[in-house]
């Protein structure tokens, strides 16, 4: 690599973990499913020996089965409590035409967490690497972000109206008790009307998969509301959190050295960008789309990400890369070229997906073997071992072909630097922000 520096590929002996319980794969589709395959024969498969029960989750497999795959899988991660994803296709009309299905199926990311029955959140945990890779340098600690899905869209309502009048809603108890009516707006030309509910139960799951996720990670938790747009539905958030805390999880939180906390939003998104990280922090449902973004690019990219999925009462988790499947890189591979691609997310997919197997089995060496690795990538980050995508990131149009290497070589990179941190000590780095906002 330069002058006086030498790098050889560590030999240390080693011997493979065993994963008592089994974990569930779900293969993909395109460029992501080519990684996913690197990725288990190089980090995966020579560390590990566990039993996995695998679904091909591909477009075409789908339709090949009528969907029965997508059921069956639903069924394994319901009997063994985890799911490690592969990015899949998104359904089209364009994708029905390129692989000659017979359907249009539901997206994967949508109808599989309702099989399996985790709830409503994603939790978005970006890869926290080196400082100068990031935006917001000072992130030093990871920063979750939950995402809600509470309002019930499949009986969401849009209306279109071509002039003037007025909107009412009615609401008529199944109890037959009186009538409740509001008068919603006036409006005094052309306008494009659209509701949605938001059920308590959706929201005390919400609250509930939260505290499990931060509790499991040792994590504090933020919620944020703004209290102005949707009033009344972001003070019952408010008052479900604070119940469910007090009733169910403060005990272990205090236990834990954790704390739980609320702000406004507009206070939460000053404070959050002057910490070092280290929290979960719970939006409120109608805010989080646009505050996504802000964690996701203050780490680096929305690609550099998992997404995660915890049922409330903390027992199943689904894990998956938050990028795509890399369609234009699997053309280029198609046509012969190396794998260039970043394989960062994908490899966390499969260790945020194997701690929780360590959790829940209570096997403190596999737990080991996922700090391991994860520590392993950011060391490789920070050596300079990135990809081509970093390297542009990192070098701009001076970028050079010689500042990122391909796939196979970072996977290579990892795994070499796994075999000599795995050799170590276990280190527990505490990653919580230990105070509240003041």
């Amino acid at each position: 690599d330069g002058p006086g520096i030498w790098r050889l590929k560590s030999e240390l002996p080693f011997e493979k973990i065993i994963v008592g319980t089994p974990i569930v794969e779900l293969d993909g589709d395109e460029m992501a499913r080519i990684v996913w395959q690197m990725i288990k024969e190089t980090l995966i498969y020579p560390f590990l020996d566990m039993h996995v029960e695998y679904f091909d989750l591909s477009i075409t497999y789908r339709d090949e089965t009528d969907d029965q795959v997508l059921m069956d899988a639903a069924k394994a991660i319901a009997k063994y409590g985890v799911g490690i994803k592969c990015s899949t296709i998104v359904p089209n009309n364009a994708r029905v035409l390129e692989f000659n299905l017979r359907q249009i199926f539901e997206c994967t990311s949508l109808k599989l967490p309702r099989l399996i029955g985790v709830g409503n959140t994603v939790f978005h945990s970006p890869i926290v690497l080196d400082g100068s890779l990031q935006p917001l340098q000072q992130w030093t600690k990871p920063v979750i972000f939950a995402c809600p899905s509470l309002a019930n869209t499949d009986s969401a309502l849009e209306l279109a109206a071509d002039g003037p009048g007025n909107l009412t809603v009615d609401f008529v108890p199944d109890s037959g008790e009186r009538l409740s009516r509001a008068s919603v707006l006036s409006g005094s030309g052309p306008m494009i009307v659209t509701g949605v509910r938001s059920e308590r139960e959706a929201i005390e799951a919400y609250a509930h998969s939260c505290f499990q996720f931060a509790l499991s990670h040792k994590l504090p938790l933020c919620v944020s509301t703004s209290g102005a747009l949707m009033e009344a539905h972001d003070r019952l958030l408010v008052d479900v959190f604070n119940s469910t805390y007090q009733g169910a999880f403060q005990k272990a939180f205090d236990g834990a050295g954790l704390w739980f906390q609320h702000r406004p939003t507009n206070l939460m998104v000053g404070e959050l960008l002057r910490s070092h990280g280290g929290m979960v922090w719970a939006a409120s449902t109608f805010e989080s789309d646009a505050l996504l973004p802000l964690v996701a690019h203050g780490c680096g990219s929305v690609g550099l990400a998992t997404s995660l999925m915890l049922s409330p009462d903390g027992r199943t988790l689904l894990a998956e890369a938050s990028h795509g499947t890399m369609q234009k890189h699997y053309h280029k591979f198609k046509k012969g070229e190396k794998p260039q691609v970043d394989p960062l997310a994908l490899v966390f997919t499969w260790t945020q997906g194997l701690a929780h197997r360590a959790r829940l089995d209570g096997n403190q060496q596999l737990a080991h073997y996922c700090r391991a690795l994860e520590e392993a990538c950011v060391t490789c980050v920070q050596r300079g071992q990135v990809s081509k995508v970093i390297a542009m990131h990192v070098h701009g149009a001076s970028a050079s072909p010689e500042n990122g290497l391909d796939t196979q070589q970072l996977l290579d990179a990892y795994a070499n630097e796994l075999r000599i941190v795995l050799s170590k000590p276990p280190r527990l780095p505490q990653i919580g922000q230990t105070v509240p906002f003041t």
